[in-house]
């Protein structure tokens, strides 16, 4: 007799017809390289029907770029511009095509801006700066106020060893949320994991980076969890089933805020037959859950449709110094041949003198590059390898 598991007949089944898939890219001004390039496609509306438009909410596209500029206040405006005949465009839906992103200040002035080479140097922002609308009622931006009583989940307390610890807390979520995954609602003892939302593969960025901090009780939970064991805390798991964990895993979906603390499925990533079942599904948040972190997975799977290229510098010089790159003004010799944006100019002043390097490392990032040299001796530490 087999002792196979046979998972919901959904699951088995032949995947349904793919839908229309495209793509935005996002380019950077004034180099014209493009640095970001997300899948776009159309989403159901009711009844059965797709909309037929091809896109992404502008929102979501904006955080992804705050997350890789490094620009989280609410002053900075993100304005998206069409590169095939340089319009602005508005609206809460981006749409499938190539756009310039330009930033500026309250004062409307253009700032010049910077973007991170990966994820492992990137420096995520405290809570206060996260946008409200990704926290929930549950886990509201200020920390929770331990004189008004702890959360059932806080008082979790285990006898676990280091080396079981991962296994002791991805069990503990699947139990406490029923076997039931966050987004299929399947419910199953067999067909559901406890996946982290950090990925436990980045244990040393999130302690050097002392995550548990920004959390909204600080500090770890269960209390007896150190170091590069931080990252098994309670509130990083989420219950779903192993389609849905597979596709989380690939960086193939995400989950954003529709609305307030009301999380969705989109697939920003290639192809799947299943995006017709999930795209707009619904994701069920336990009260354990931290959206803090749900902000980091957001910026790690982003991170993952980022170009790589040379010629821009990164968003912390200290330690990576790319060459300045001297560009055509934006209102000059009109736009560039499709597909040939990411590739120009990155020969164009390889001997610029060090007058020139020096000018172009300023910018709005100038106090965030002067930070404690104890903490850029720490970040060098960090495996800039991508994820796997």
């Amino acid at each position: 007799m087999s002792t196979t598991v046979r998972p919901p007949s959904f699951f088995v089944a032949k995947p349904p017809k793919i839908h229309l898939v495209s793509r935005i890219e996002i380019f950077h001004y004034p180099t014209e390289k493009r640095f970001l390039a997300l899948y776009a496609r159309d989403y159901p509306i009711g009844s059965g029907q797709r909309s037929g438009v091809l896109g992404l909410p502008t929102a979501l596209v904006v955080d992804a770029c705050r997350i890789l500029t490094g620009m989280y206040k609410p002053s900075h405006s993100f304005c998206f511009i069409r590169k095939s005949d340089r319009c602005r465009v508005e609206g809460d839906v981006l749409r499938q095509g190539r756009y310039y992103l330009r930033i500026a200040d309250h004062d409307m002035k253009w700032l010049e801006y910077r973007v991170y080479k990966n994820f492992h140097t990137w420096r995520p922002p405290s809570r206060a700066e996260v946008p409200s609308y990704w926290l929930t009622k549950s886990c509201p931006q200020s920390p929770i106020d331990g004189d008004k009583g702890l959360p059932p989940w806080s008082l979790l307390s285990t006898s676990a060893t280091s080396t079981e610890m991962w296994s002791c807390m991805s069990n503990t979520a699947k139990r406490d949320d029923e076997y039931r995954c966050a987004v299929s609602r399947v419910s199953s003892h067999t067909a559901v994991e406890g996946a982290p939302v950090v990925p436990a593969g980045e244990q040393q960025w999130y302690m050097e980076r002392d995550i548990t901090e920004q959390l909204n009780l600080p500090g770890p939970s269960p209390p007896p969890l150190q170091d590069y064991q931080k990252i098994h805390d309670i509130r990083n798991f989420l219950t779903l089933d192993c389609h849905i964990r597979r596709l989380w895993d690939e960086s193939i979906i995400v989950f954003y805020p529709i609305f307030r603390g009301e999380y969705s499925t989109f697939f920003v990533g290639a192809m799947d037959g299943h995006d017709a079942i999930y795209h707009h599904a619904k994701l069920h948040l336990a009260d354990r859950t931290d959206p803090y972190l749900l902000y980091v997975r957001f910026a790690h799977t982003i991170f993952r449709y980022k170009d790589d290229f040379s010629g821009l510098l990164d968003a912390l010089p200290e330690l990576v110094c790319a060459p300045p790159t001297t560009t055509k003004d934006f209102g000059e010799g009109g736009d560039e041949e499709e597909g040939e944006g990411e590739h120009k100019g990155e020969d164009e002043n390889e001997h610029e003198d060090e007058e020139d390097e020096d000018e172009t490392s300023e910018g709005p990032f100038e106090m965030l590059f002067k930070e404690a040299e104890g903490c850029v001796k720490a970040l060098t530490n960090i495996n800039h390898a991508d994820y796997v």
